[in-house]
């Protein structure tokens, strides 16, 4: 089995071939999909996309306008990621990572339903690999009952990814 180093390497040289366009294309069709999802959940968890990610910001106002509870995963001051509320105020700012985060977040502490989280590299048995470190496998941990679904291009499927105890599988994955 490829290491998580090697993998991370070739899945960054596929993503630096995505065009605008093709970037587009693919954020829309998974737009599409989602947009078929609004009345099955209520308070959704979204990621604000980097660079290299499909862009899914726009799924955000839809959700405003169906009145849908929107929170985003955050890295907060203690290197713990969070649920945070979102609202049209928040302000935001780009770390050094490229992420952008609300600048003054309120803590969301209840029930999600539905968790929206793009990674590096996926696998047909739904394991998934991120970015380092494990942030999210600890913040997923919080939310058993929420759906999981993930978030990529098509250049970020794999056959198989090695798998570890404490990783978080997904429910679903789009692209």
């Amino acid at each position: 089995m490829i290491e998580k180093k090697i993998i991370r390497q070739e899945v960054k040289e596929k993503l630096d071939k995505i065009n605008d366009v093709q970037r587009k294309v693919a954020s829309s069709k998974i737009i599409g999909y989602l947009k078929t999802l609004i009345d099955k959940f209520d308070v959704w968890a979204i990621y604000l996309a980097m660079n290299d990610e499909p862009d899914i910001d726009e799924f955000i106002k839809i959700l405003k306008n169906y009145n849908k509870k929107t929170v985003l995963p955050q890295v907060m001051w203690d290197g713990v990621i969070r649920s945070v509320m979102y609202s049209s105020y928040s302000e935001f700012k780009k770390w050094r990572f490229g992420n952008r985060e609300i600048i003054h977040p309120q803590i969301y502490k209840w029930k999600i339903d539905v968790i929206l989280i793009p990674w590096i590299a996926f696998d047909k048995k739904w394991v998934r690999l991120g970015r380092w470190g494990g942030y999210y496998d600890r913040f997923l941990k919080n939310y058993p009952e929420s759906k999981k679904i993930w978030v990529c291009f098509s250049c970020q499927i794999y056959d198989e990814l090695p798998l570890q105890a404490h990783d978080v599988l997904m429910d679903e994955v789009l692209y």
